[in-house]
């Protein structure tokens, strides 16, 4: 997923033929109904079940990318790939990396001032921004020595 205007990411993904097999055998299925699923995660440890909203748009199995427009500024979000089975249930393919949408307005800056504050204080064991933090890397909590 990669922004390409405050407002607008451009999605590109490729489920290999074995992947889109192994799903449409273990849920008995001739076609895959693929779903972008797009999940505000602003703020929070994103579990795959508890974003803030949700935007699903209907696909075919042909596409390998889309435009998504209308994001929130300030917004953080991830985008997946999935089947949606009913009103409720949907299962994810792919899952994109996460990408923030830019401030538009002054009255947005500064909003994660008290949270750095608070996790420079060591009261918070986890900040708030972690969505933003790389899944492929090793990290440590600091441990300062006197």
């Amino acid at each position: 997923m990669s922004l390409i205007s405050p407002q607008q990411v451009f999605l590109h993904w490729n489920v290999c033929d074995n992947t889109r097999d192994l799903v449409k055998q273990y849920f008995h299925l001739n076609d895959l109904n693929l779903v972008i699923r797009l999940n505000d995660v602003n703020c929070i440890i994103y579990d795959g079940s508890n974003a803030h909203s949700t935007t699903d748009i209907g696909i075919s199995e042909k596409d390998s990318h889309w435009i998504i427009s209308e994001l929130e500024a300030n917004h953080c979000y991830v985008a997946e790939i999935g089947i949606m089975f009913s009103d409720t249930y949907f299962f994810p393919i792919v899952r994109s990396n996460s990408i923030h949408a830019p401030r538009n307005s002054m009255e947005q800056t500064g909003h994660l001032g008290h949270d750095v504050q608070q996790f420079l204080l060591n009261r918070n064991e986890m900040p708030k921004w972690v969505e933003h933090v790389s899944t492929y890397s090793y990290y440590e909590k600091e441990t300062k020595v006197n």
